[in-house]
């Protein structure tokens, strides 16, 4: 069986990996790097910077153990860093390919005909004949139709990853993850932040009273937030920006050093022979089944081109079912217990459904809300911001959804991700902690007064 994957990223390789495990001759194309975005240019430098980053945050509570640490930053060194932490994972990646026997070629793969891709390396083109094929040529960052985003200034997530200097002014165009890590980062760093946002709040995805402590949070770092806001304009000014803006309580002009702009990534759809073959694209994203197969029979789609959850470990998954499923297996991709993290300081973590979309779907429901601040060890651990909430049906209390803001949320939220996948319940609604239900419809700032705590989630 000749199995051929277009791209190396985390689905990628992972793919590849699993049909060399039951027996394919297994072939990798890969345009730029073994890894993909999240190894080189996305998830894998952005958390290496923001370990520093943490470092830097913490020095107040430090002061309130005795220790008195005076840290100063090297920019050059901590690059450097991210330099090292990436090439040794891409070189530990090629040798898991190579000890599997799996072929790597580097170049740009099309979709020729229903058995061959050609490929353009820097030798010349050469056609790859398969059996199987798995779509894994992942997602770009989006850029939204606004006059001067093609200012030297303006940078997409990788660029950020390689700015020379820390940014004194940044402004971040989008509200979303990756937006809030990049502004959490660069405060810490030294940056002064503005966030601009289109939507009525940020983090769009996440559960409501996520959203609004990542807000409160934000603020209270001093980094300038706007919602309903709209960029009209980027122009040059001296060595900086000026932005054109609207929205309620947004300045109409911004001066600023960097913009970044991380509104979104769109699947790499175009351009690789989808066409040829008739495979089907809905909303700019390879259209799949269950089985991660396409509508054309014997050839699969995976990870950000999919649009179904775009993650690396979400790409992972699918390539491991898509290369079982290549080999004659049956597999369904089950999303539901899926997780995602949002890796600033505090940490966020969630999966299942949010509550709004609970009591729209389900109905009646029990919402359980736990805040850190009432926990012995994060108190120990000078990390009281943040909670833990449970969302479950109020008839059976099956496990809906699970939502962390706080210290070790992306860590914590695997319980939450293995109970939601085993259908787990809740033995006992009435959880009792210190005589006071911890876990019942409502509970929110009454339970918080109740167990005697501030009515504030987030101690400053």
């Amino acid at each position: 069986m000749k199995l051929v994957i277009l791209g190396g990223g985390p689905g990628g390789y992972a793919a590849a990996i699993r049909g060399a495990q039951l027996g394919a001759e297994v072939t990798i194309i890969e345009e730029r790097k073994i890894g993909g975005v999240c190894l080189n240019t996305g998830c894998i430098p952005t958390k290496t910077l923001l370990r520093a980053a943490r470092w830097l945050h913490e020095q107040e509570k430090m002061e309130a153990y005795g220790i008195d640490v005076q840290m100063k930053l090297d920019f050059g060194e901590l690059m450097q860093r991210k330099k090292e932490v990436v090439e040794q994972l891409t070189a530990n990646v090629e040798m898991l390919l190579a000890a599997h026997r799996i072929s790597t070629i580097a170049g740009r793969g099309i979709v020729k005909n229903s058995q061959t891709v050609k490929v353009a390396t820097e030798e010349g083109v050469q056609d790859i004949s398969f059996d199987k094929l798995i779509l894994a040529t992942g997602s770009r960052p989006m850029m939204p139709p606004v006059s001067g985003l093609d200012l030297p200034q303006v940078v997409d997530s990788t660029g950020a990853l390689s700015f020379k200097e820390i940014p004194k002014r940044l402004t971040i165009l989008g509200g979303g993850v990756i937006a809030v890590e990049f502004a959490i980062l660069f405060e810490a760093l030294g940056s002064k932040v503005t966030m601009m946002e289109m939507l009525p709040t940020i983090l769009p995805r996440e559960d409501e009273l996520v959203q609004e402590a990542m807000t409160e949070i934000l603020r209270q770092r001093g980094i300038n937030v706007y919602t309903d806001a709209t960029l009209k304009k980027v122009e040059k000014a001296g060595d900086g920006l000026k932005l054109t803006a609207t929205g309620v309580g947004i300045p109409e002009f911004l001066e600023t050093k960097n913009l970044l702009v991380a509104t979104g990534r769109q699947p790499n759809v175009e351009g690789i022979g989808l066409e040829t073959l008739g495979i089907k694209v809905h909303n700019k994203a390879v259209e799949i089944n269950e089985y991660l197969e396409t509508n054309v029979s014997g050839i699969y789609a995976i990870g950000d081109l999919t649009a179904k959850m775009m993650l690396a470990h979400t790409a992972a998954h699918q390539g491991l079912l898509a290369a079982e499923n290549a080999m004659g297996q049956t597999n369904k991709m089950d999303y539901r217990s899926i997780p995602g993290g949002l890796y600033t300081f505090p940490e966020a973590a969630s999966v299942g459904i949010t509550e709004q979309e609970a009591r729209k779907t389900r109905g009646d429901i029990k919402v359980g809300l736990f805040p850190y601040e009432a926990l012995g060890k994060a108190l120990a651990d000078y990390e009281m911001e943040g909670f833990i909430k449970i969302i479950a049906t109020a008839e059976t209390n099956e496990i809906l959804g699970v939502h962390i803001l706080g210290d070790r949320a992306t860590d914590l939220i695997a319980e939450g991700a293995l109970a939601i996948g085993m259908e787990a319940c809740l033995e006992e609604v009435a959880h009792q902690v210190h005589g006071h239900p911890t876990f019942n419809e409502g509970m929110g700032e009454a339970a918080m007064a109740a167990l005697g705590l501030p009515l504030h989630l987030f101690p400053k």
